[in-house]
């Protein structure tokens, strides 16, 4: 799956935690070195406790995080990048979509 689609397919259902709001933003984050439900679970909490997050999906088999975000809130770049670093993750790559 491209993470384009990846994004499509996560906003046709509910996110693992949280809802998706339908004026955010969607981002997929393709990350490196997820393999367990654990570390799916450390992502979660992390970016849950961020206010501007609405919800979290983690695929596992994909390397990809799919964080919504609430309408006129932003996270940059840098931020997550930094929040998976300090989880102990690469990020290789982040796509935003407008919802």
């Amino acid at each position: 799956l491209s993470s384009s689609s990846a994004a499509s397919d996560v906003y046709k259902r509910q996110l693992q935690e949280g809802s998706i709001d339908p004026n955010g933003i969607l981002l997929t984050v393709a990350v490196e070195g997820m393999v367990c439900d654990f570390c799916a679970q450390a992502i979660q909490k992390v970016f849950l406790k961020k206010e501007q997050v609405a919800g979290i999906t983690v695929d596992l088999d994909n390397q990809n995080v799919i964080i919504a975000l609430k309408e006129d809130t932003d996270i940059t770049d840098n931020i997550i990048e930094d929040l998976f670093i300090n989880a102990g993750y690469n990020v290789s790559e982040i796509n935003r979509k407008k919802l």
